[in-house]
């Protein structure tokens, strides 16, 4: 189930990130009951996932340079109407 913790804590920090209050890096390993080294590795995916991120020095917490969501999780398509 490493997937489902991975996707778990991305979901966690994305969350965070969109409020603007996240902390520190250490304070979320805090929070997330991980690593800070864990933190800089998820941060980084998802940045590689798209995810427009910055940090603020003086709020002490990581934002989204747009509004926006990190989402994992399985959508339908619409079923196509054939009359």
């Amino acid at each position: 189930m490493h997937a489902y913790k991975v996707i778990y804590h991305l979901k966690k920090i994305s969350q965070s990130i969109g409020r603007t209050s996240t902390g520190t890096p250490k304070e979320l390993a805090q929070k997330l009951n991980i690593c800070e080294r864990q933190v800089h590795r998820y941060i980084q995916l998802l940045k590689r996932l798209g995810s427009p991120i910055d940090y603020c020095r003086k709020r002490k917490s990581y934002y989204y340079k747009i509004k926006g969501h990190f989402s994992a999780e399985f959508t339908p398509f619409e079923e196509e109407n054939t009359h």
